[in-house]
């Protein structure tokens, strides 16, 4: 009995914290949203209408001067590896494709004055791309 208590009482501090951390990072991220515009925006890219935010955790932003609104990039945060495994059997679930997931990477990563990305899929050997360069007046930090 001593042990189900335990685990209740380690469950529901869980479960209270929980709530409480998501909403400071929803709310850091809003924050870090709220700053970014087509004026703020550190990088341009080669469409002179996009350029890229990012914020002061990492976090890539694009935004056009079209309609000046900021959309997260699918990047992860600046020097992060993002690891997303993937079924590649199309034929839905069964025995043959259990064993059939390969692991998507993904890199942003800041190269002199330059905003680029890695791409590894599976076993892959890794593709980079370029996404913008800073803008003359910026820095990142």
């Amino acid at each position: 009995m001593k042990v189900s208590v335990s685990v209740f009482v380690l469950f529901s501090s869980f479960i209270s914290l929980t709530p409480l951390s998501l909403a400071q990072d929803l709310r850091t991220e809003f924050k870090s949203a709220a700053r970014c515009n087509f004026e703020t925006a550190q990088f341009q890219s080669d469409p002179q209408t996009e350029r890229l935010y990012l914020d002061n955790a990492g976090y890539p932003y694009a935004v056009t001067s079209r309609n000046n609104e900021c959309t997260k990039m699918p990047f992860g945060r600046l020097g992060y590896i993002i690891t997303e495994r993937t079924n590649t059997c199309f034929a839905g679930y069964n025995r043959v494709c259990a064993n059939n997931y390969i692991d998507n990477k993904t890199q942003l990563s800041l190269e002199g004055s330059e905003l680029v990305v890695y791409f590894k899929i599976g076993e892959t050997t890794p593709v980079r791309k370029w996404l913008a360069r800073l803008r003359p007046g910026f820095v990142v930090r």
